[in-house]
């Protein structure tokens, strides 16, 4: 039998990441992913996903998908996503995904569950950058 095929490593940058909160401000110049993708889940997500007694998910389309958080590099590059997916009747799924490599697939970093009500109305403003 075959040797499974390697998935793609996440892209690591040295430099420093800037976070942007869709709810504090999200410059227009952050290129969001858009279409369906291929999921990767790291150990740490199969783990989280097994405490909180959820699946992962294999696949996500982003023209449907809330982002909440969006990381990125100087020069504005997509380093790690916060999305908030429908899953199942305790929650949504909040999914930290890093791109990789090959940009029809992302990494799961971990997964965790939040209520359908829980809308973060103490939201710490100053974690992020705010609207110029």
């Amino acid at each position: 039998m075959p040797a499974p095929a390697a998935s793609p490593p996440a892209i690591v940058r040295a430099e420093p990441e800037i976070t942007f909160h869709r709810s504090v401000y999200l410059p227009v110049a952050v290129r969001l992913p858009a279409g369906e993708v291929e999921l990767i889940p790291t150990t740490h997500a199969e783990g989280a996903a097994a405490q909180d007694g959820t699946g992962l998910p294999t696949r996500l389309n982003f023209d449907g998908v809330n982002i909440i958080e969006v990381s990125t590099d100087s020069r504005l590059r997509v380093t790690k996503l916060l999305c908030r997916v429908p899953w199942d009747s305790r929650g949504d799924l909040c999914v930290v995904l890093r791109p990789t490599a090959t940009k029809s697939q992302w990494k799961i970093v971990t997964v965790w569950i939040n209520r359908h009500d829980d809308h973060h109305r103490t939201l710490d403003r100053s974690r992020y950058i705010p609207t110029p």
